[in-house]
């Protein structure tokens, strides 16, 4: 018995110092920002990008921007692909414009505030 009851003692002890040191790199979450990550997710830049390009954009051109490892691999589009591209576009600000007239009807995307082009200076 007192080798068993030593034995929980020795693994209640392991868990309280485990889980102590998982909670270190954690202690200053309470004093960040909740914005502090906004903007900055993968899929926002890659549709901030392909808006940045193509100025007004369908759905699916701009899930070839977000997904297109998944396209250079020859896998397909899946429903939760479209889900979170439609979540990153809502998250950066994008406008639904209206729907498009072409097959499967998809929606057209546009920013309602410009982001800056540097222009190519030709210089000869």
């Amino acid at each position: 018995m007192d080798i068993r009851f030593m034995e929980e003692a020795e693994d209640k002890r392991a868990n309280t110092q485990t889980s102590e040191r998982k909670s270190r790199p954690y202690h200053g979450l309470r004093h960040r920002s909740p914005y502090a990550a906004r903007g900055n997710g993968r899929i926002q830049k890659a549709c901030l990008r392909a808006l940045w390009a193509l100025e007004t954009a369908s759905t699916p051109q701009i899930l070839e921007w977000t997904c297109c490892g998944k396209l250079h691999r020859g896998d397909r589009l899946m429903r939760w692909d479209y889900w979170t591209g439609w979540r990153a576009l809502r998250a950066i600000g994008a406008q639904q414009l209206h729907r498009s007239p072409a097959r499967g009807r998809p929606w057209l995307w546009s920013l309602p505030f410009a982001l800056p082009r540097t222009e190519e200076k030709n210089e000869k």
